[in-house]
Formats: C-alpha cells, sequence, structure tokens
C-alpha cells in the first residue's frame, strides 16, 4: 500500500484533474483502513464519484459527445462545471481506468475488462490488416458482409461443444431465434452444421410418408432444386413448375389440392433468390392450412428482411441460413419446427444418417447437437441474431427497403433494365440485364479491384443478367460508393465513353 507522504504527492499529481486534495486524503485514509490496494480503492472512488460506467458507455455510443442523457445532466448540474471540462475528465477517468485493468491482466494472466469495445474494435482491425487478401464488400446474395463485432465473435475460446459453455449458446440462440421466426411456445428450432440446403434436405427427408405425396412449387433454381432433392430420395412427388419469375395462381393451386387427396405437403421458396422475386407464402399457407397440409417454406434469404411469420403465415417448418440477412457466417442452417409435426411424422423412417430432423429435435431439448458442430459460427450466429434484435427487426426490414430502392433508383439513372417488374420483387437483391457491349467478368474483375463482389446470374440468365444484393452489414453510404464505383467501371469499360 502506498502510504508515505510522497506517495500521497504523487498520486495527487497523478489524478490532479479527478480529485480535490482532501479526496485524496480520505483515499489514503480508506486504504489504511481496509485490506484493498491502495489504487483499486482510487479506481473504486472516482467510478463512484463520477459515475463513471454508466457515463463512459454513453461516450462511447456518441463519440465523446454524452448530451442525450439524463444521468449526465445530472452529473453535469451535480458537478457544476461545464461540459466540456467534465467530458475531458471522463476521458481521464477512462484512460487510468483501462490502464489500470491492462496492467492487472498483464500481471494475473486472467481475463479482465481490459479491454473495451472500442478496443475490440480497434485489435481485430490490425488483425484483419495483415490478412492476404484485401477488404471487400460482399454485394453477392450471400455470405454476405458481416459487423466487426460478429467477426469478432467468432474468434473465441476453444470449447467442447459437450460443455455447459456451448449449451449456453444454444439456449441463448433457441430463444432468440423463435422471436424471428414469430415464433411462440408451439414451436421449436434446431440447428445444423450446413449450407441452407442440407436444411431444405434434412425437412424433406425426414418428414413425408412412403406412402404419400409432396407438392412442389417452383418459379426458380431454388425452388427447381427442391424438386432435385425430392427426385433423390424416391419421394412421390407433384411438382408444378413454372417459369422464371413467374407469379403462382392460387386459382389452380387450390384445384390441384382438391384433386390429390394423398398431397402431404406443400414444399416451396419464400424469396426465388436466382430472380430475385417474392412468392406468396401467406396465401398458400392459408390453403394448405385450410386442406390440413404440411407447409414447408425455404426461407434462406428473406427471414430477417422480409415480411414473414411463422404462425400467421401458417408454416409448419421454415428454414433460414446464418449467412444471409441474418448478417452472420456460413455453416449454421435453422430450421423452425411446429411441434405438431412430430406426431405426424413418428412412424417416418429416417432417409438420411446426418439429416435426420428427429435426431436434432431430440438432442436440442438439452441444447446440443447430435453431431459435432462448427461451433465458432455459433459463436458468431449468437451475436448477430443479438445485433438484429438490438436493432430491432421490423426496423432492419426498413433499412433493406430504403438500401434496395436507392440501389434501383440508381441503377435505373444510369439506363440498367431489370429481369422482373411484377411488383412481388425482394428488397434484399437485383436480377439486373447487362449493358450492350459490357463482358460481365471483365467488369466483375473490375468492380473486385475496386473492393466490390457482385454476382453473375445461374443459367439460362448467366452473362445476360448479373444480381446485386443489399443483404449484410451494409449503409447507404456503401450503396453510393458502389454506384460511384460502377459509373467509372462502365466508363472504362466503354473507353471513357459516356
Amino acid at each position: 500500500m502506498l502510504t508515505s507522504k510522497s506517495s500521497e504527492k504523487k498520486v495527487l499529481k497523478k489524478y490532479k484533474n479527478l480529485l480535490t486534495n482532501e479526496e485524496v486524503k480520505k483515499i489514503i485514509e480508506l486504504s489504511r483502513e481496509g485490506n484493498s490496494k491502495f489504487e483499486e480503492v482510487i479506481d473504486d472512488f472516482i467510478e463512484k464519484k463520477y459515475n463513471v460506467r454508466i457515463i463512459s458507455e454513453l461516450l462511447d455510443k456518441g463519440n465523446g459527445r454524452s448530451n442525450i442523457s439524463e444521468e449526465y445532466k445530472n452529473l453535469l448540474k451535480d458537478s457544476k462545471i461545464s461540459k466540456k471540462k467534465l467530458n475531458f475528465i471522463i476521458n481521464k477517468i477512462k484512460f487510468y481506468m483501462r490502464k489500470r485493468r491492462s496492467e492487472n491482466f498483464k500481471k494475473n494472466g486472467r481475463i479482465t475488462k481490459a479491454y473495451t469495445k472500442r478496443a475490440d474494435r480497434t485489435h481485430l482491425k490490425k488483425i484483419l490488416k495483415h490478412k492476404l487478401t484485401e477488404h471487400r464488400i460482399l454485394l453477392n446474395p450471400g455470405p454476405v458482409t458481416t459487423s466487426l463485432e460478429v467477426k469478432n465473435a467468432i474468434v473465441n475460446h476453444d470449447i467442447c461443444h459437450r460443455d455447459s459453455d456451448f449449451e449456453k449458446i444454444m439456449e441463448n440462440l433457441k430463444r432468440n431465434s423463435l422471436k424471428i421466426f414469430d415464433a411462440d411456445g408451439n414451436y421449436s428450432t434446431v440447428f445444423i452444421s450446413g449450407s441452407g440446403t442440407s436444411g431444405v434436405e434434412a425437412a424433406i427427408s425426414s418428414t413425408i410418408p412412403p406412402d404419400k405425396k409432396l407438392m412442389v412449387i417452383s418459379n426458380g433454381v431454388f425452388g427447381e432444386r427442391i424438386a432435385e432433392i425430392v427426385e433423390l430420395h424416391n419421394i412421390s412427388m407433384l411438382h408444378i413448375k413454372k417459369k422464371w419469375g413467374d407469379v403462382f395462381n392460387l386459382e389452380e393451386m387450390e384445384g390441384i389440392l382438391k384433386s390429390n387427396p394423398d398431397i402431404f405437403g406443400i414444399a416451396m421458396v419464400h424469396h426465388e433468390t436466382s430472380i430475385g422475386i417474392l412468392n406468396p407464402i401467406s396465401s398458400i399457407g392459408k390453403l394448405s392450412s385450410k386442406y390440413g397440409k404440411v407447409f414447408i417454406v425455404d426461407a434462406i434469404s428473406s427471414l430477417g428482411a422480409e415480411d414473414l411469420s411463422v404462425r400467421k403465415d401458417n408454416i409448419d417448418i421454415c428454414i433460414t441460413s446464418s449467412n444471409k440477412c441474418l448478417h452472420s457466417f456460413s455453416g449454421v442452417t435453422v430450421i423452425c419446427i411446429n411441434n405438431r409435426i412430430w406426431n405426424l411424422i413418428e412412424n417416418v423412417k429416417p432417409r438420411v444418417y446426418y439429416l435426420d430432423l428427429k435426431k436434432y429435435y431430440n438432442y436440442s431439448k438439452s441444447n446440443q447437437t447430435p453431431y459435432t458442430p462448427f461451433v465458432a459460427s455459433f459463436f458468431a450466429l449468437d451475436k448477430a441474431i443479438q445485433e438484429l434484435l438490438e436493432e430491432g427487426i421490423e426496423q432492419r426490414k426498413l433499412k433493406y427497403r430504403e438500401l434496395n430502392f436507392i440501389m434501383k433508383l440508381e441503377l435505373s439513372k444510369l439506363g440498367f433494365e431489370f429481369f422482373t417488374n411484377t411488383g412481388s420483387e425482394s428488397r434484399t437483391i437485383l436480377t439486373v440485364k447487362m449493358p450492350e457491349g459490357i463482358n460481365f467478368k471483365k467488369m466483375y474483375e473490375l468492380l473486385k479491384q475496386r473492393g466490390f463482389i457482385i454476382y453473375d446470374s445461374k443459367p439460362p440468365l448467366q452473362g445476360k443478367y448479373f444480381q446485386i444484393a443489399n443483404m449484410g452489414a451494409i449503409n447507404k453510404k456503401t450503396v453510393y460508393n458502389f454506384i460511384f464505383t460502377l459509373k467509372e467501371v462502365l466508363r472504362e469499360l466503354r473507353g471513357g465513353r459516356k
């Protein structure tokens, strides 16, 4: 402990902007009376005096401008000093707190509050700076650009997936993901380590009885992929295959359901990503409920950005992926299931081993997975979902709509045309016609060199159309920067002509 007069002078000099002479003497007396270290007594005293924890958090959020908090106003009133001096004092306190905690971290070799959120971000930026690849903004329809906090979450301490630490993450994910699906206590969620297609295959292969039929509705590549999975597993199927971009006729769908009583379920894609169109899950869900069918929806690229409610839309099984509108990394598929399904499929034998949905459900009851999961990506998804809920689901949807509107407006100004104009287009992706005389691969490479990744369409649209997604942790500034860069690239490809 520091008790000498020389020590008192040193401390007074160090904290002269934070404490009065009387307060320093009081701190010295407190340290002599108790068993705490002298510096720790100072830290506690200063934190209590200035309410540092509350104010420092506000300063972090407002980049040093704390003019919106009642706590701040009260502190300013009680201290009877100027805003400028109070902000100076609080930042000084934060510096000393950080330094002290950092010293404790180095001395004790244990995890402490040595690093603030801002320090985490700085540290992560330094790590990313030394990576071989340059930083690029992903404007492809997944994987997406992630926030620094999500990137930070994926770099975590090593844990065993059978440990209680992992089970806590699973518990958080189960509880919070139900909110995004707008589900209630009648639903459960399971998590599979794999891309969104693994979830679609698990849902189909685990639920359709061998003597029943699945009705598949498609108007793009991912609806057709569902049909391919059904065919692979030798499940009886009625495939309603429409042209890419066509809108479904509900009267036709109802007529098919009436004349085919052996249909067990209906499967379809909500956002047909290959063309950027939304399909009417709410209307089809009503038909499914009316005729007592199991409704399976691929919401891989729509959940978190488009209007969807498993309750209101009568969805029995809804599949999404971590690396689309949830703003996390690839590797985790989330499936929300109506609990009524388990009795309906009790006697359905699994057609695959790894993707047996009932097995995942049974393990999920104890916050576990049947096989070794992609643990790091679970950490990242947990953080990404937290960010979504903090932002607000409706606010996230509004943000998507604004970004998509700006992107479409600016592209229209440049003379670009779009694959569909039905009014059912998504708010997450645009399918854009290639300008005459412009080669996609050359345009792609020039944009990549300038830090933007776009996406070629799938056959038969490949080379004729390209796709730009506004998914992920991007903002209006990102969109406008992309448009400016695209103008430059087009000018270069046209030999300097506008």
